[in-house]
């Protein structure tokens, strides 16, 4: 989420009065970022985990999010198998530190101890039934 405000500087006097819940505006952006603070733990605990296990492990959705989790947290350590992505401009045109992208097909070839992780958030549903109609055999993990 992002939060944009602008403020102007003008000689005119508000007659606005700013409510209580705006006042507690600090308490509540200290709890969102405590909260965020809480969930990059747990991510990171379970990605260290899957970096441990070594299992061939891949990665739905090649965008921000993906890239948020390969810088902030033990992603690089893991036994990536496979990024994927259904954009074919991204599968033709960008790697990430050398490696390519490819077309959710590659699945079809994963292994029982195959592990998932999908990190286009927004598209978690439509890659779920994506996910059944190629017959996915591994698990599916929740990030």
């Amino acid at each position: 989420p992002t939060l944009n405000v602008i403020f102007r500087l003008t000689n005119r006097l508000s007659h606005e009065h700013a409510s209580t819940s705006c006042l507690n505006l600090g308490l509540k952006f200290r709890e969102y970022i405590s909260n965020n603070l809480d969930k990059l733990h747990h991510t990171n605990k379970l990605i260290d985990e899957l970096a441990q296990a070594q299992n061939p492990l891949y990665a739905w959705g090649i965008g921000s999010e993906f890239l948020y989790l390969y810088e902030n947290t033990p992603l690089k350590k893991c036994n990536l198998a496979g990024l994927i992505d259904v954009n074919t401009y991204k599968q033709s045109n960008f790697t990430v530190e050398g490696r390519s992208i490819a077309p959710p097909s590659i699945l079809t070839d994963a292994s029982r101890n195959a592990k998932l992780i999908i990190t286009a958030i927004a598209y978690k549903k439509t890659i779920g039934k994506d996910l059944e109609k190629i017959s996915y055999k591994g698990q599916i993990i929740d990030i």
